[in-house]
């Protein structure tokens, strides 16, 4: 499926405000999309709720200037995996 991801997640926060998740899994390998999606996401987050990404510190996305840019700014801790992808998390506390 090909879509918008900044338009269809806007129209799906705001058609669906009681939506929260305990688990949010980022695929979307981008620095400005993954922002945007951390930055809707992250006040539906439960507490004790992940953050999941597939292509942290992998050198051909920039998914992780996003990751490292939410954790510098809020002080969350990114905790890595010991698989290739998904290659880290945040939790939610």
């Amino acid at each position: 499926m090909k879509a918008n991801v900044v338009e269809t997640l806007a129209r799906f926060l705001a058609t669906n405000p009681g939506f929260r998740a305990a688990i949010v899994n980022f695929d979307l390998n981008r620095n400005e999309l993954t922002l945007f999606a951390l930055e809707a996401f992250r006040p539906r987050l439960v507490t004790d709720g992940v953050f999941v990404f597939d292509e942290y510190g992998i050198n051909e996305w920039t998914e992780s200037d996003a990751v490292d840019l939410l954790a510098q700014e809020n002080g969350l801790k990114i905790c890595r995996t010991n698989y290739f992808a998904p290659s880290a998390y945040i939790q939610k506390t």
